[in-house]
């Protein structure tokens, strides 16, 4: 037998919002459900039949469509595969006698969130769904998140766990997140958390929990900083907001930080520019692990850097690599250069893209076009 390509199944386990478990957070399809928190625990559904044989499958290298698509021809995402992967082997190496138990997870605790940046939605922000609602009265869109006893049994079942990422929605927006946190601690004091997080709201309950770890890292999400930044996340906070958050996790035990950004179409001519100057700012910090990581905006549609023209996405790599020349340090970036070049025409309008331009006009009062340099010249779109 080949050497195994995916180890995932051994020990990883992935709960979306609305509470559908999965093998891992690139399977998002409902054949992918391997059990629901709606009727099932964590255990149930990682000793499940289905994920038993989904496992058993893997150990064949007999990889499901989905996994082909996400893990073998879309190689932006082996980041996500070989962090995960390098938890599992070490466990089992560490472990002659090990069986299959969960050692990584990836934890969505519902779609509450204090934001509704324009890239999102309401299957991942409560404050979308609020906004869909009030404009759509033909469509209902649900909050979700777990209660505390839900929480409780989920903490129960990671006992064994090395490594939890814990995401939303916003993390620190979830109900009871404090006592899930508390409980994981007595059972579990040595996992590694990360929180894929805004950073806009982290309050002092939840500080406090986390100092039983001794150590955990936040992921915080940023794609600007100044009126850019207000714009694509909702108006509210500032990257000033987020900052001091950052410091107070960093005195409460945060040992790494990372950041995770998208390029779109409303920040591309500004980006390298504001994670430069990000990054440098998040230096003096001194963390033990600072790092940047990249992804291409390909949903919305309206917002796809392929809607611009070549030039323009050419231009766009010209001043990343001048920005990577003064210091800018992003993981993958060359496999990000490729995938800006790609060409990948895209089916939507240029009266369509600025019709949504207008509707986060109005829901933010603030016009984009004010902020940024208007871009419809390099659209190549009709």
């Amino acid at each position: 037998m080949s050497k195994q390509f995916c180890i995932l199944p051994e020990g990883s386990v992935y709960v979306q919002t609305t509470g559908r478990i999965t093998p891992c957070c690139l399977l998002n399809e409902q054949e992918d459900e391997i059990g629901h928190l709606s009727k099932d625990t964590l255990n149930s559904a990682f000793y499940s039949k289905k994920y038993s044989s989904f496992r058993n499958d893997h150990k064949e290298n007999k990889l499901s469509t989905n996994c082909t698509k996400q893990c073998v021809t879309d190689v932006h995402n082996v980041v996500h595969k070989k962090s995960r992967s390098e938890w599992i082997n070490t466990y089992r190496e560490s472990n002659q006698d090990y069986d299959s138990k969960i050692i990584v997870a990836d934890l969505s605790f519902g779609n509450v969130c204090n934001l509704s940046c324009t890239f999102c939605g309401p299957s991942w922000s409560s404050s979308w769904a609020k906004i869909y609602n009030e404009h759509n009265k033909n469509n209902s869109w649900p909050i979700h998140y777990f209660d505390k006893d839900k929480l409780m049994s989920m903490a129960d079942d990671l006992k064994d766990a090395k490594f939890i990422s814990i995401k939303g929605g916003e993390p620190f927006n979830i109900p009871n997140l404090d006592e899930f946190l508390y409980k994981l601690a007595d059972l579990n004091p040595s996992v590694k958390l990360d929180f894929l997080t805004n950073g806009t709201e982290i309050s002092d309950k939840h500080l406090r929990a986390l100092e039983k770890f001794g150590r955990f890292s936040l992921t915080v999400s940023t794609e600007a900083s100044g009126e850019l930044y207000r714009y694509l996340r909702g108006g509210k906070y500032t990257w000033n907001n987020v900052m001091d958050n950052i410091k107070s996790a960093k005195t409460a035990g945060a040992d790494g930080l990372g950041i995770a950004s998208i390029i779109l179409l409303y920040n591309y001519k500004y980006w390298a520019e504001d994670m430069l100057e990000i990054q440098q700012e998040l230096q003096a910090l001194k963390f033990g692990h600072l790092h940047i990581a990249a992804q291409i905006c390909k949903d919305p549609m309206d917002q796809s850097l392929f809607t611009l023209k070549q030039s323009a996405r050419e231009k766009l790599i010209d001043d990343i690599k001048s920005h990577v020349a003064q210091g800018l340090d992003i993981q993958g970036i060359d496999d990000m250069y490729n995938l800006i070049a790609k060409d990948n025409k895209v089916n939507i309008t240029k009266s369509r893209i600025l019709e949504q331009i207008s509707f986060y006009n109005n829901i933010r009062n603030m016009d984009l076009f004010s902020i940024v340099e208007d871009f419809t010249a390099d659209l190549d779109v009709v």
